[in-house]
């Protein structure tokens, strides 16, 4: 909320080559779209840049992996 009006981060994710670019503002036909609170998007972006960094391992990488598509 911003001023008692709801807020909206409208974002475009497109994953080139293994590599995520991320634009403002909602762009194409996409095959997939997401709804996030500000609090799940807060928990998927501690696990995304934060928690990534400590991996160690592919055991690791995997399990970040499956909790980050739990969330």
């Amino acid at each position: 909320m911003i001023l008692g009006l709801p807020a909206y981060i409208k974002l475009t994710a497109v994953n080139v080559d293994g590599q995520w670019l991320v634009f403002r503002g909602l762009h194409g036909d996409p095959d997939i779209k997401l709804k996030l609170t500000l609090s799940q998007a807060a928990d998927l972006y501690k696990l995304g840049y934060y928690e990534v960094k400590d991996v160690k391992s592919q055991k690791q990488a995997k399990e970040l992996s499956k909790e980050f598509r739990e969330k």
